[in-house]
């Protein structure tokens, strides 16, 4: 068998293409998951559009380009609700706590009163 290994070049790229990606995700608030078009010109890394709520249908692009990284459809809809569940789990524990801390003021008034 015959093992290849990428160039230094292709690393180079890859990694600049990483950070476009990462970059245009926070850039523009995505949340949970995105698809993020690219276009490649002379190494150069062009940001073409981005994506927010993209399809994700057994065939669409999004879950294409996961299959390239190993991922099933089935496991790219689980890691999708799994961030959602996450993020709301994080918003119900910041809204308890804004409750609780309330509840603290208010009977720190009514002993001033």
């Amino acid at each position: 068998a015959v093992i290849s290994r990428p160039s230094a070049e292709r690393t180079q790229l890859r990694a600049r293409i990483g950070r476009a990606c990462r970059a245009a995700y926070r850039a523009m608030r995505c949340r949970d998951y995105a698809r993020i078009d690219l276009r490649v010109r002379n190494d150069r890394v062009y940001v073409v559009d981005v994506n927010p709520n993209p399809d994700i249908n057994s065939e669409s692009l999004l879950v294409i380009a996961a299959s390239v990284v190993g991922l099933s459809y089935d496991e790219v809809i689980a890691r999708i609700t799994e961030f959602a569940v996450e993020r709301w789990q994080a918003v119900q524990v910041t809204a308890g706590e804004k409750r609780s801390r309330k509840r603290e003021q208010s009977e720190v008034v009514s002993k001033l009163v």
